[in-house]
C-alpha cells in the first residue's frame, strides 16, 4: 500500500504496508519505506523490507500468543500465515514438554496435554 496512489511526477510515494495476494490481509510496516531510485533497486529493497517486517510481525504475534487473550481470540489479530507459524512453534514446544513428562514417568503427560489442546 502506498501513501499516495497517484503522486505528481516530482513526488515519490512511501510504501506503508503489504496486502496478501488475495487481498484479505494487510501487514502494516513499522516504518514507511520511501520508493525512489531505479525500479530494479527499490524492488529488491521492498523484498528485504517485506521479509524484515514479517520477522517483526512473527515476533509480535509470538509475544501476544495467549498473552493476555486466549488463543481463540488471538487468531483474529494476526495474518493467517503468522497464526500457522506461531501455533506450530508452540505445538512443537508443548508436545516436546509432554514427551519429557512421559520420559520422567508421568504416564498421563500426553493425555494431560490433549486436554490442554481441547480446552483451547
Amino acid at each position: 500500500e502506498l501513501d499516495n496512489n497517484d503522486p505528481p511526477p516530482e513526488i515519490r510515494p512511501n510504501a506503508l504496508g503489504m496486502h496478501s495476494c488475495v487481498g484479505l490481509e494487510y501487514i502494516e510496516f513499522k516504518t514507511p519505506m520511501l520508493i525512489e531510485g531505479k525500479v530494479e533497486e527499490y524492488m529488491n529493497l521492498i523484498i528485504n523490507k517485506m521479509r524484515g517486517e514479517l520477522k517483526f510481525n512473527l515476533y509480535d504475534s509470538m509475544q501476544a500468543y495467549n498473552n493476555p487473550k486466549p488463543r481463540h481470540e488471538w487468531i483474529f489479530d494476526w495474518s493467517s500465515q503468522m497464526i500457522l507459524v506461531v501455533q506450530q512453534i508452540y505445538w512443537c514446544a508443548e508436545t516436546e514438554t509432554a514427551f519429557e513428562g512421559l520420559g520422567s514417568g508421568n504416564m498421563k503427560a500426553m493425555a494431560d496435554y490433549n486436554q490442554v489442546q481441547v480446552g483451547q
